[in-house]
């Protein structure tokens, strides 16, 4: 009675909600570095600008590849 989703036939794999919370959580850091470097471009030094526009070009990119992997 503790596993029902095994008795059940449930075919959901078994990391499905680690799985979403990685992409919610890759979104939010790649949002947070495109407004940083919105930020950082009008209010400080646009050099620093780099460092946020890395972060969330990589945060998209593993998305983006973790995605459309077959």
């Amino acid at each position: 009675m503790a596993n029902q989703s095994q008795a059940d036939g449930s075919r959901e794999p078994k990391g499905s909600g680690l799985a979403g919370l990685a992409v919610l959580l890759g979104m939010l850091t790649g949002f947070a570095g495109l407004v940083l470097a919105v930020m950082m471009w009008f209010k400080e030094d646009p050099g620093d600008t780099a460092y946020f526009l890395i972060a969330a070009a990589l945060a998209f990119g593993l998305l983006a590849n973790a995605m459309l992997r077959k």
